[in-house]
């Protein structure tokens, strides 16, 4: 079974081989430097589940060939609409752990789901899985029923229960203002660049690294994008834009970005707009503007970015910030950051622990 190690923000990973304990190579685990330990404990037991290191340790019901092959079938239409390769095999997995639950139950059809479906959850528990793996596994087995209520295979609600995503608390350790942003000064003019384009568009890190200076708009150009017209009209500045319609994975491969990632969005103040353009000029127009994998950067932030902070922070303190003390409603700063449920924004929004219950002092208002 998989483990992990927190040292600082760094996490090690660790698995048990052959009766001895190995590490996982930093160059697959340093994108979880600085994450939440939810999001460590997630990624290492998924981790854990794609290389067979976590065995049932109990025997699954076979699954009729008809439902493997739709299983096989659903995989296929979420590749197509764009899903992320591990998303989609994560519900594939999931899928072959719990529909074999309906099957000892006695279900020859689809109809006869709904009359099994709340006691799924709780079956999942005694057999080890956690409230917050329950919900994932949940969360495929919906997403299942919905196609096959597309494709004309199923019908009627399907309850599911025991299931619960822990609330995080917001992972950002510090704000961040766009003058502090501005008035550090980087020794590196690629980190340097990293940081003006991750806080002043508030994109992802796997987002920035795909970039190059063909996917920017500037001046009059941007006109007509509303992406630049919600930011003037909320009085931030919006002649400089970015068309995010690819990402670079962990492994260096360009893909489509996250769903419903894609699209323009407008850089909203004025002097990284100008540091970003002088950043751009004379680069050749259709190269990468980070040649390198994301684990280099990460690395290279570590020595050379600002204090305590992950690539991904810009992102997050900039959505922060522009929720904050800006005038831009919810809605748009939904659209500006690209998620998919305005629930996820507002977690964005939520304030860092400002006061330790060791620092308090006696009341006054006068201080």
């Amino acid at each position: 079974m998989a483990y992990f190690q927190l040292r600082g923000s760094r996490v090690f990973v660790f698995n048990w081989l052959e009766g001895r304990q190995v590490m996982l190579p930093r160059a697959q685990t340093r994108h979880l430097d600085g994450e939440p330990e939810l999001v460590v404990k997630e990624w290492v037991a998924r981790w854990s589940n794609s290389n067979k290191i976590q065995k049932p340790t109990f025997e699954l019901s076979p699954l009729p060939k008809s439902w493997d092959k739709l299983i096989t079938r659903f995989g296929e239409t979420l590749s197509n609409r764009g899903r992320q390769s591990s998303t989609t095999a994560d519900h594939l997995r999931n899928l072959r752990l719990t529909l074999p639950f309906f099957i000892e139950r006695g279900c020859k059809t689809f109809a006869d789901f709904p009359n099994y479906s709340r006691k799924l959850g709780p079956w999942l528990l005694s057999i080890g899985k956690t409230p917050r793996r329950v919900w994932a596994l949940n969360q495929s087995v919906r997403q299942f029923w919905l196609w096959l209520d597309d494709e004309g295979l199923a019908s009627g609600p399907l309850k599911l229960t025991a299931g619960a995503k822990s609330t995080n608390p917001t992972p950002l350790k510090r704000t961040l203002t766009p003058e502090e942003i501005l008035a550090f000064e980087c020794t590196r003019e690629d980190i340097g660049l990293f940081i003006l384009l991750g806080y002043f568009f508030s994109l992802r890190p796997q987002e920035v690294i795909a970039l190059r200076p063909v996917d920017f708009k500037a001046g009059s150009a941007t006109q007509t994008l509303e992406c630049s017209l919600v930011m003037q009209k909320c009085g931030l500045y919006g002649r400089l834009a970015v068309n995010i319609h690819r990402q670079k994975n962990a492994q260096g491969v360009y893909t489509k970005p996250k769903t419903g990632s894609g699209g323009w969005v407008a850089c909203f103040n004025e002097q990284a707009a100008r540091r970003i353009i002088s950043a751009l000029a004379g680069k050749p127009k259709d190269q990468p503007l980070f040649p390198h994998g994301l684990y280099w950067y990460c690395t290279l932030w570590r020595r050379h970015s600002i204090p305590s902070t992950v690539s991904k922070d810009m992102r997050r303190a900039s959505v922060y910030w522009l929720g904050h003390y800006s005038e831009m409603p919810i809605t748009a700063l939904k659209n500006h950051a690209r998620h998919r449920l305005i629930e996820t924004t507002t977690l964005y929004t939520r304030r860092p622990e400002e006061l330790n219950v060791d620092e308090w002092s006696e009341l006054s208002l006068d201080d």
